[in-house]
């Protein structure tokens, strides 16, 4: 009898964690393929594959094997194209925030100087940041996929937006934004570029080489030009933009999955009956609330750089954007301002929506009291009294490296420090840029 309760239990248990053999090859095959048939519902590790294979596209968490259902496969290999190309990526943009300290420093410190510096800065520790935890991503998916396990299947249930709906319609809506701004970004600098040589007149200096001159002085300034820089720089300037919007999208899909794993529990609480919730039932939801905040705490460690990183570089950009906004509305063109409005609203729309999910977590973590109050006085013992303590007394939410944790509270307070930025720069703060299209060109050397 205890040999057939240790076989149930090596079945139920450890297989599904780390894939171990079953009467060989053939077992585990047919086990993989009875794990399959019995899930109902995705796992996060499915749904962020696809999402993980554009982003290597663009040099973000090259991890191999982000397709397979079996998270046991995902593997980091330092010889891999992927991770040389991210590694490629890097070097080049650290290369560039260097020369546009060094070049700073040199001429003089501007609002402009810093906004720029902070852009490509936040970019390359984003991609740093992102490389890491492609080294950890086995871990996680892993880790998640122990503690999510009795989610995917009866009797818990999910909305009729489940996981990968949410993620990948967001996902959807954030390229298609990432493409109309990247896009206009480049028809802006393009236009601009070409009217300031017409209006100027100037025709010992081409196009390209003049493109390169306004968007890359920092680069200039010790490289000769030479037209095949320009492909590489702007395909980092792509790869850097893309992280931007990326990063953001990366702690949605993260808190998306973590909030519909606790709005789970909660409907199974909700659509219980009185006599259903017995002290099995009661058992089972506190395991399993207890690993969901595991999870969250685990998953918390891994990514709260990268929320930190995210926060500052919208807390300071939307602060300046608006400073811009209210102090520099004499744009010259109509696309210029049609650009940057897009900008700032796409930027506070990311922020707000990647606030909001995040809070979401909490607010879905801090659901189950309700059932428990209203739960009949025969339910009442020891499970569901700790069950009631853990909530009420753990800070169950995600933080930016315990600086801050992400609720609805904090919205309010991010909104009461850019409002605080903001009569700060209006008072004292100027761009230092007071340069005409044609002053550009005054005692300007060629290479």
């Amino acid at each position: 009898m205890l040999a057939s309760d240790a076989n149930k239990w090596a079945m139920r248990v450890k297989f599904p964690y780390n894939g171990d053999k079953v009467n060989g090859m053939e077992g585990r095959n047919v086990f993989k393929f009875k794990e399959q048939q019995k899930r109902k519902f995705s796992s996060f590790h499915e749904v962020m594959g696809p999402i993980l294979t554009v982003s290597q596209l663009f040099g973000y968490l090259p991890s191999c094997g982000v397709l397979e259902r079996n998270c046991n496969n995902v593997y980091f290999k330092w010889t891999s194209i992927r991770v040389i190309y991210t590694i490629l990526f890097l070097c080049l943009g650290t290369f560039e925030v260097i020369l546009m300290i060094i070049k700073a420093v040199q001429d003089g410190i501007s609002l402009t100087d810093v906004e720029v510096i902070m852009f490509y800065g936040f970019a390359v520790a984003r991609a740093y940041t992102f490389l890491y935890l492609a080294t950890k991503w086995k871990e996680i998916v892993v880790f998640w996929y122990d503690k999510e396990r009795p989610f995917l299947n009866e009797p818990y249930t999910m909305s009729r937006f489940n996981l990968s709906i949410k993620v990948y319609l967001i996902g959807f809506v954030f390229f298609i934004f990432y493409l109309t701004e990247h896009l206009t970004f480049i028809g802006v600098e393009l236009h601009d570029n070409n009217y300031q040589l017409t209006y100027c007149n100037v025709t010992s200096i081409s196009f390209l080489n003049n493109y390169m001159r306004r968007e890359r002085p920092h680069l200039i300034d010790i490289l000769p030009y030479h037209w095949w820089i320009f492909p590489f720089f702007q395909w980092t300037i792509t790869l850097m933009a893309f992280g931007w919007n990326f990063v953001d999208y990366f702690i949605i899909s993260i808190s998306l999955g973590l909030s519909t794993r606790f709005n789970q529990l909660n409907r199974r609480l909700i659509h219980a009956t009185s006599n259903q919730m017995s002290r099995k039932f009661w058992l089972d939801i506190r395991v399993h609330y207890t690993n969901l905040v595991d999870l969250l705490h685990f998953i918390d460690r891994k990514i709260a750089l990268l929320i930190l990183i995210s926060m500052l570089q919208k807390l300071f950009l939307i602060a300046t954007k608006v400073f811009e906004a209210i102090r520099y509305a004499d744009r010259p063109f109509l696309i210029n301002h049609i650009y940057f409005y897009f900008y700032l609203f796409f930027m506070v729309f990311r922020t707000l929506m990647m606030l909001s999910t995040c809070s979401n977590i909490h607010i879905e973590a801090q659901k189950p009291l309700i059932s428990i109050r209203n739960a009949p006085v025969r339910c009442w013992g020891d499970d569901i009294k700790r069950l009631s303590d853990l909530i009420s007394f753990e800070n169950i939410s995600l933080t930016g490296c315990g600086f801050f944790l992400i609720t609805r509270q904090l919205i309010l307070t991010m909104t009461g420090t850019i409002v605080t930025f903001e009569l700060v720069l209006l008072d004292r703060g100027t761009r230092g840029d007071n340069s005409t299209w044609c002053s550009y060109f005054e005692n300007m050397t060629l290479s």
